[in-house]
């Protein structure tokens, strides 16, 4: 039985070979920017510092000596078992009299302990963790001080890794339709274990692998998948699986795949609560690509958008067109079969307050959206989702009106043309994505077709 114990005990893991497979911590590149930094200027009075609501650099009072300019830098996570994105605190070589205290989000196991732990990137480029952690299991967050800014980054002790596999929208391993990837578990090296969660000592994170004893099961998206299921094919082998993508892209809510594993007679001691687990299960998200097809539908839809001439005879204004949409696995993006639908004035004619009447005189107009061309690309949100961009251009027209006073008098207003430019974006995480400009008059809809 393998027992792994967040604990000081001198025991060394039962259960595996007696010379484990282990590496000797090695140096990695350096992270390079991935998204936009924060900064604010912090004093001897201490303040806070966050980005994106989740990571946050808190500096107590006294721990610096004079106004300094703190910046987080979201980067590339090129820790060991390195969790999500890392963060570049600055300025570098900042220290402070008093410990800083630095928090991250963590992903949560199921009914199961919290398996992350803090390391940043020594000036050697090798990671160390250091110092105890905490961990807030209501909000999913963990905890470290430090006096010294750096390169800093959340690690898993135990995740499931890809390493021949792309990764795509938020750290999602990426697969296209019937292609295949070899899955290991991996676990840092015990030592590493033992000391970096609980010690003070400064420990440099290594890697191991042998895990086979312990694999009770494989699922995709919580089902067994030992023949070819729509969320695809699971065959077990030695410290891991070969998954196979479906053929076709899973329903809506089931992409990405969640692979997971449950880890039997494993008897852990969750560092913060003292429970201990003997059934753990991990998991990780596979994105699966391929040809998706949608509808993009773009309404317009305002009361007051037309007088007709008369001040308080507003006409109701609608306009619509429908584009088909192919995202293809390859990572283009073809619109085509662009319907547009004339515009439509509501009523055709109407009374001001004061008995002025204005009357439509235009039997066809364009409207608002008369789509000419759309096009669209793959793109990546703030916070890692994948989302389409779409930029449509084309005409605009407003109808011609005819008016008569109450008290003797006419006149007429001719037709009005423009031009149309608008952008969309569409994160795919919803049944159907909804845009909306701030007036809500015009709104577009991006509807999945099988």
């Amino acid at each position: 039985m393998l027992v792994m114990f967040f604990s000081t005990c001198d025991e060394m893991i039962p259960g595996m070979d007696d010379d484990p497979k282990e590496e000797e911590p090695e140096p990695t590149s350096v992270g390079f920017p991935n998204g936009l930094p924060v900064s604010k200027t912090i004093g001897p009075g201490g303040g806070t510092v966050s980005i994106n609501g989740k990571v946050e650099v808190e500096i107590p009072a006294g721990a610096l000596s004079a106004d300094t300019e703190i910046t987080i830098q979201p980067i590339n996570n090129n820790a060991p078992n390195g969790n999500g994105n890392a963060y570049r605190l600055g300025p570098h070589g900042t220290t402070f009299s008093k410990p800083a205290k630095l928090t991250f989000p963590y992903t949560p196991i199921v009914d199961g302990p919290p398996l992350t732990g803090i390391a940043f990137q020594n000036d050697d480029g090798i990671w160390y963790s250091n110092g105890k952690v905490s961990w807030n299991q209501t909000n999913h967050t963990v905890t470290v001080e430090t006096k010294h800014f750096s390169d800093w980054a959340t690690f898993d002790v135990l995740k499931i890794v890809c390493e021949a596999c792309e990764l795509g929208t938020g750290g999602a391993y990426k697969l296209k339709i019937n292609e295949s990837g070899d899955f290991e578990i991996t676990t840092l090296a015990d030592e590493a274990i033992r000391q970096s969660i609980v010690d003070d000592e400064l420990v440099p994170l290594t890697s191991r692998y042998d895990y086979d004893k312990v694999i009770k099961e494989w699922l995709a998206n919580g089902a067994k998948a030992e023949t070819m299921t729509s969320n695809g094919l699971i065959a077990a082998k030695s410290e891991g699986c070969t998954y196979t993508a479906p053929a076709k892209v899973p329903g809506s809510g089931k992409n990405p795949v969640n692979l997971s594993v449950t880890l039997k007679d494993l008897l852990y001691k969750d560092p913060s609560t003292g429970v201990i687990f003997d059934d753990l299960q991990l998991s990780t998200a596979v994105e699966i690509i391929g040809d998706l097809k949608f509808e993009l539908r773009i309404k317009y839809y305002s009361t007051d958008a037309v007088t007709g001439g008369l001040v308080g005879a507003a006409f109701t204004l609608k306009d619509s067109a429908t584009v088909q949409v192919l995202a293809k696995g390859d990572g283009s993006i073809i619109c085509s079969d662009t319907v547009n639908s004339p515009g439509v004035i509501i009523p055709t004619s109407k009374l001001d307050p004061s008995g002025n009447k204005s009357t439509c005189t235009s039997d066809k107009f364009l409207g608002p959206i008369h789509v000419n061309t759309v096009s669209g690309i793959w793109s990546t949100s703030q916070d890692g989702r994948r989302q389409i961009q779409f930029i449509v251009t084309g005409d605009s027209e407003l109808p011609s009106f005819d008016w008569v006073l109450a008290l003797g008098g006419s006149g007429s207003i001719p037709k009005s043309k423009g031009g149309l430019m608008q952008i969309f974006f569409f994160e795919l995480t919803g049944d159907t994505p909804i845009w909306k400009n701030p007036n809500d008059v015009m709104t577009a809809k991006l509807v999945p077709k099988e």
